[in-house]
């Protein structure tokens, strides 16, 4: 069986999990009791952006490269030089500039694992040049996909309802998504905040109607074609 690797995304977590800085806005409790002790595979799903599938690479994959130039790549990401979310499939093969032809004869002989293994039509995705279309394939199970951005249950947990407002994100969709990562060990604290931040951010959104970054670039436009014919 070829082992799949996922590339030190378990490190990367534990050195998240272990950081003293949190990114909580102040408002919010520390969410898990003890974030050291904690499994790595149980928090897996509240920090990142994409599946297993998207950030898993198979040893066959990374013997496409030079051996020293894979270890430096990855070093960027044990470092803390790079974002683990960018620890993909995509960013690999564009960043060596691996032609669509070798990733297909590579993942031709790998031993198939449901979820996590590569098949032909991912890597026409992968090969699309189509973000929307990556994103909405890969994104995690617990992550928000809105507007073209992916917001993980970290986010979505540690910033505030005015970042969520900037974001233009709807209240509805905060909603659904606090209710899927609720699975995860938090303190009847961070539980009973959750619920009051997404009652109150439903309560602003009525009396303050959010605006999408669309509704924004749209009146930009108006007014950019009004300012032409009066000029």
């Amino acid at each position: 069986m070829k082992k799949i690797h996922m590339i030190l995304l378990n490190v990367l977590l534990v050195l998240s999990l272990v950081a003293c800085d949190s990114g909580i806005d102040g408002q919010m409790p520390e969410p898990f009791l003890n974030m050291e002790s904690t499994g790595g595979d149980e928090l897996r799903g509240y920090f990142i952006k994409y599946d297993a599938k998207f950030t898993s690479l198979d040893s066959n994959v990374l013997n496409l490269v030079d051996k020293e130039e894979c270890e430096a790549w990855i070093n960027n990401f044990t470092l803390g030089e790079r974002e683990p979310s960018e620890s993909n499939i995509l960013n690999f093969v564009s960043e060596f500039n691996i032609p669509k032809e070798k990733l297909l004869e590579a993942i031709s002989t790998q031993y198939y694992i449901e979820g996590a293994t590569l098949t032909t039509e991912d890597v026409d995705i992968i090969y699309s040049n189509d973000m929307e279309l990556i994103n909405q394939t890969y994104i995690s199970d617990y992550a928000l996909y809105y507007n073209g951005g992916i917001y993980t249950p970290e986010w979505i947990y540690t910033n505030s309802l005015e970042k969520y407002e900037e974001e233009g994100i709807p209240a509805e969709l905060v909603d659904e998504a606090m209710q899927k990562f609720k699975s995860f060990p938090f303190t009847e604290e961070a539980l009973a905040a959750m619920d009051k931040k997404v009652d109150t951010y439903r309560e602003r959104a009525k009396s303050v109607p959010i605006v999408t970054q669309e509704e924004i670039t749209i009146t930009e436009s108006i007014q950019d074609n009004v300012q032409a014919v009066t000029t």
